[in-house]
């Protein structure tokens, strides 16, 4: 499974050429460069918490339809049993309802009494 984002549907957001006070050769300390470090390694651990929380929601949901499909299947294959009886059923009747029945006169029956001359 994966996911896209459309980008085209993102707001657009300009990029300055040169951030607004920020100077090239202005030396950076390195209590800033620790900061941003722990701000980013926090940005990490949210985003696996959150990832993870993703994956087991994704993972309910998917055990959920699971059960959900298997217990259609179930159903539909009782429905379809209980349609193969009924129409079994029918089929009988209707076979020993459409055999005609012999008058007498058409009766295989012998006849003592009747002789063909």
């Amino acid at each position: 499974m994966a996911w896209f984002v459309d980008v085209s549907a993102l707001p657009a957001q300009s990029v300055p050429e040169d951030a607004p006070g920020i100077v090239d050769d202005a030396p950076v300390s390195d209590g800033i460069v620790e900061a941003l470090t722990a701000h980013i390694d926090d940005l990490r651990v949210q985003l696996a918490a959150q990832s993870t929380a993703h994956a087991d929601a994704i993972a309910q949901i998917r055990e959920a339809h699971t059960a959900e499909i298997a217990r259609l299947r179930e159903d539909h294959a009782r429905e379809v049993a209980t349609l193969r009886d009924v129409n079994r059923d029918q089929y009988a009747i209707l076979e020993r309802l459409s055999v005609p029945r012999l008058s007498d006169s058409q009766s295989t029956a012998p006849r003592p009494w009747w002789r063909v001359w």
